[in-house]
């Protein structure tokens, strides 16, 4: 089997072209999009309507129902609860929103440097209510740089607001974030490396030739999947360098462990490249209905063309998941800016249960085969 795996590797390189291609053609999507999107944020786009999120710690549903019914109660605010106060503060560092602690008798307000303006208008609506309801004795900014010149401004503040400061993570400009999501979107593209292999192989009677050598069709397919798990590592590791060092791409604390789940991706998609590759027989449809349309609304749907909230609620929450790219990419950027694991993790394992179930389907329909003979 090693020989058949050094083989597939050999025939793929040759063609250096193709090669070289397709190892520039990431780091061109993540230059040409960091350009062409510069002025947006990656992660949280702007939005006319103001995105307020809260935390009742106070216990009293009516302070909040008082907010909801007569202070925000316009078009141009959207509120709504989160579980934490880390979710909530996570939410102002990374997705600009505002954040509101509703305590026992104070309304702690947190927003961004970027949300300046929004937190100011949120700001002015609470001092309204205040003045009937409960005071406003803390107001806490995200970013110390702006902090100063802030509360300098007799607009935002008045002299009964204590303030306090947390350092922010700063969000991906758009350069470091398709330079990440260009690179994951390659992972798809990786399913066709088998697909193009087995098929050339089949025609021109190399697998024939092969298999009398004594190889079984399981240990030939195996060695195609690992061929093609290295070739795609050589493809995108240039990328993922490029991303890294030159676009300084947040990829958490451990980049080159965050790369590894990366890689657990591309081994599901040769292994369902090779797949396809043995079960269908009109491979060349099968390359062009992958590439022209499963491709495509994977990577829409994985944030791969525009960036996507990383938090999304109802029916669009429920097809962005469909995407394994979406577990990806999200679980990038919330391990690499909250901390957060989980949908990382999640990724993972629909990377390893996808692969084993493949694995299994393989070497049934390959028995069957043989038994069919």
């Amino acid at each position: 089997m090693f020989h058949v795996i050094v083989e597939g590797l050999k025939f793929n390189l040759r063609q250096r072209k193709w090669v070289i291609f397709n190892a520039l053609f990431p780091i061109f999507l993540m230059v040409l999009l960091g350009v062409m999107l510069s002025d947006t944020n990656s992660i949280n786009s702007e939005n006319e309507v103001i995105n307020i999120c809260y935390y009742n710690e106070s216990g009293k549903d009516e302070i909040i129902n008082e907010i909801k019914d007569n202070v925000f109660n316009y078009d141009d605010f959207s509120i709504k609860e989160v579980s934490s106060v880390e979710e909530g503060k996570a939410k102002v560092e990374n997705e600009r929103e505002i954040f509101l602690l509703i305590k026992e008798e104070s309304i702690e307000t947190y927003y961004s440097e970027k949300r300046v303006s929004e937190g100011a208008t949120v700001l002015s609506y609470l001092k309204s209510f205040s003045d009937t309801y409960a005071s406003i004795n803390e107001l806490y900014m995200v970013d110390v740089d702006k902090a100063a010149e802030i509360i300098s401004s007799e607009e935002f503040l008045n002299d009964n607001i204590d303030v306090k400061f947390i350092k922010e993570k700063d969000a991906p400009n758009s350069y470091q974030y398709y330079g990440i999501v260009e690179l994951t979107m390659m992972m798809l593209y990786v399913t066709l490396f088998p697909i193009g292999l087995l098929g050339l192989e089949k025609s021109s009677g190399i697998k024939d030739r092969i298999i009398l050598t004594g190889l079984s069709d399981f240990k030939y397919f195996v060695g195609r999947i690992i061929s093609s798990l290295i070739l795609s590592i050589i493809i995108i590791t240039p990328g993922f360098l490029f991303s890294l060092f030159k676009l300084k791409s947040n990829w958490g604390d451990n980049p080159f462990i965050t790369f590894m789940y990366v890689l657990a991706a591309a081994l599901m998609m040769v292994t369902l490249g090779t797949f396809v590759g043995y079960a269908v027989k009109q491979r060349d449809r099968a390359s062009l209905f992958i590439q022209g349309l499963i491709i495509p609304v994977f990577s829409f749907l994985g944030g791969s063309y525009i960036s996507l909230p990383l938090e999304m609620d109802g029916i669009l929450n429920l097809v962005t998941n469909i995407s394994p790219l979406r577990w990806l990419n999200k679980g990038i950027f919330k391990a690499a800016y909250e901390g957060s694991y989980y949908c990382l993790n999640v990724s993972l394992v629909i990377s390893i249960t996808v692969t084993i179930i493949l694995f299994c389907c393989l070497y049934i329909c390959i028995r069957r085969e043989k038994r069919e003979v």
